[in-house]
């Protein structure tokens, strides 16, 4: 993409962003690129809070969660699964998965563990999945909202209803269906769709697993055309059946564990922004239109020069979007699948769980008042030195940009010590200076 510029000679070129392969076995590189991600997902919730109409999101990240108005800085050091992770206690969450960077990644994190755990589960009894895509058709200027309601709700209630995929169902023995919607949006208009994944108590014939995918497309494709919508078309992108074991090779417990452990990613990630996800093609995923709505487009120039723009159109679109999903739920049938399988079901809601504290040693309270103004901005700047430097490194960076804090309970640094050493530091410099009191 290229801009022609007002200065004879000059043209300017939209910066690519960079899509570097980490090497998982350099914890350096692992590093850089968990602090990549952590400042944008910061940045873009910051930018966030000019567009989203929802107090409880955009006041998410704030502090207020403690009465006092302090927050504590946590430390874990390194396991053998992960690196070491700075966390904050203290901090209003909003639990948002449609709207919230972060919160969204927590309850991602969460709901993908417990439909790993499902699977695993199923997989180790002998049954067998399959990952089912339906979308809609559309066209620019169907607004979002009518493709939810008339389209992705009306059909996927019509999927529920149908005899046909009943019966099939029934005679392929399923456990349960995880559904889940995703959003895009591309040169066509909106783009929602659902992705479902079907477990089976056993390993159904692939014939038969293609056959409840088409039963379950006919209901989803003739409800939607009643509605008024576009019909879906099967062989148009309407219909994607994707058959465990494609992706990786079959015949063992651990390529299906690790099947499980990649699908379970997959529904979570394909819909929730919270992972760093491009859309396909010419589509942008909910995350790049926040991106490009709140931080906009580096732009070079032949000769040197570089300037960001924001997409103003974005902006509109992610209003139009919080208004869409406010009443539309984002991932389903996840208890009813571990309720079938005998498993301890977990009742934990997306607000509990974004509202979890952060684990770890708590090893600095930052003072009421100064989380919003000084470190809130800066504050993936405060978690990387954290987890590069360890509690010293968090209590280092702390001091040297002025920000008071103070030793967690029962340590000998407290609130009434540090003013009492400023007033110590004060007096210093006005002796100093030859100022005495009068």
């Amino acid at each position: 993409m290229h801009l022609a510029s007002a200065d004879a000679g000059r043209t300017w070129h939209v910066a690519p962003r960079a899509r570097v392969q980490v090497d998982r076995t350099d914890p350096v590189a692992v590093q850089d690129a968990r602090d990549d991600h952590r400042t944008e997902r910061y940045a873009i919730r910051r930018g966030l809070r000019r567009v989203w109409r929802n107090d409880r999101v955009t006041g998410c990240g704030r502090a207020g969660a403690r009465p006092d108005g302090e927050v504590v800085v946590r430390y874990s050091p390194a396991t053998a699964a992960t690196g070491p992770v700075t966390g904050f206690s203290g901090l209003l969450t909003c639990g948002n998965v449609w709207l919230c960077p972060e919160c969204s990644g927590k309850v991602s994190a969460h709901r993908a563990a417990r439909i790993e755990r499902a699977l695993t589960t199923a997989v180790d009894r002998g049954g067998w999945a399959v990952l089912i895509t339906l979308t809609t058709r559309h066209r620019l200027g169907i607004p979002l909202g009518v493709l939810l309601s008339d389209g992705v709700q009306a059909g996927w209630r019509a999927v529920g209803k149908s005899r046909a995929v009943r019966e099939t169902r029934k005679r392929l023995g399923v456990l349960g269906i995880v559904r889940a919607v995703e959003i895009t949006h591309g040169p066509n208009g909106w783009h929602p769709h659902v992705h479902a994944l079907v477990v089976f108590a056993g390993r159904p014939p692939r014939s038969a697993l293609d056959a409840l995918g088409a039963a379950m497309f006919r209901a989803w494709s003739a409800a939607i055309a009643r509605e008024g919508l576009p019909a879906p078309i099967a062989d148009s992108g309407g219909l994607d059946v994707s058959h465990l074991g494609t992706r990786m090779r079959e015949g063992t417990l651990a390529s299906l564990s690790a099947w499980a452990a990649y699908a379970a990613k997959g529904i979570t990630g394909e819909a929730i922004m919270g992972a760093v996800k491009d859309a396909k093609g010419r589509n942008r995923s909910i995350r790049e239109l926040m991106r490009d709505g709140v931080l906009g487009t580096r732009w070079e120039s032949s000769d040197g020069r570089a300037a960001v723009t924001t997409d103003d159109t974005a902006v509109e679109l992610l209003r139009e979007y919080e208004i869409a999903t406010k009443a539309v739920k984002q991932l389903t049938g996840v208890t009813e699948l571990e309720r079938a399988l005998g498993l301890d079901e977990d009742t934990a809601t997306d607000e509990e769980i974004a509202a979890a504290e952060a684990g770890g040693e708590d090893v600095a309270v930052i003072a009421g008042g100064y989380w919003d103004t000084l470190v809130e901005p800066v504050a993936a700047d405060l978690a990387a030195a954290g987890e590069r430097f360890g509690p010293d490194g968090i209590r280092r960076w702390l001091t040297r940009r002025g920000v008071p804090w103070t030793w967690p309970t029962g340590s000998a640094r407290t609130w009434e010590t540090i003013r009492e050493d400023r007033d110590q530091d004060t007096a210093r410099i006005l002796a100093a200076a030859g100022v005495g009191s009068s």
